[in-house]
């Protein structure tokens, strides 16, 4: 086990004993959705859902947006308080990876005596249609990671990946039953999708 994987797993244990919630309720579906920030506490959203005006739905640490037959999931997945070296935004059928967002590895910054690193910590659909990983920096030594500090709030974290699909108020997100992830305008144009059609 490296240096980078031990610090993980101390972090994972702080994120662990945290249990913290706050819920809304989807437009669509009749379902509470939460922000979950420990990875104990592991949280699905049933799509089809369009974000509250105004608002967002917002998914944190193994949570995500599934199909409705449950067949396939759309997670957020950390791993022992620090993300999946190949991405942390990755959409599963069973145990299989059909697609993984690019771009959303750990980013490392050196500076005399301390590595920064920057880690995906929310999935966010937003109220505009745009679905986000939001990533937040902290110090690779520190006993926890960026995404759990609690003066670290999701206005001052930075957007690490984006479907690009705002300026869409009323969008749908919909992890299909045939294994395709679509964004939909309110008219139900398809304006994004993982192209992983169908199974």
């Amino acid at each position: 086990m490296n240096r980078y994987e031990q610090l993980r797993q101390i972090k994972g244990a702080v994120m662990n004993s945290k249990l913290r919630k706050t819920c809304a309720r989807s437009l669509i579906a009749p379902v509470a959705l939460c922000s979950v920030a420990a990875a104990a506490q592991i949280f699905f959203v049933q799509t089809p859902v369009v974000a509250p005006a105004g608002s967002s739905i917002v998914l944190r640490n193994g949570g995500g947006f599934q199909s409705g037959d449950t067949r396939f999931q759309l997670r957020i997945q950390l791993q022992s308080g620090g993300i999946q070296p190949n991405g942390p935004l990755r959409l599963f059928f069973g145990n299989q990876v059909l697609w993984t967002a690019p771009n959303t590895s750990p980013r490392f910054q050196s500076v005399p005596n301390a590595t920064f690193v920057t880690e995906a910590c929310i999935l966010r659909f937003q109220s505009d249609g745009n679905l986000v990983v939001l990533g937040a920096q902290g110090v690779l030594e520190a006993p926890i990671s960026g995404c759990d500090n609690p003066n670290i709030t999701e206005q001052n974290m930075s957007v690490m990946w984006a479907s690009n699909t705002s300026g869409n108020p009323g969008a749908i997100l919909d992890v299909q039953n045939d294994g395709n992830v679509v964004i939909k305008t309110a008219s139900n144009r398809v304006i994004w999708s993982t192209n992983t059609c169908c199974r």
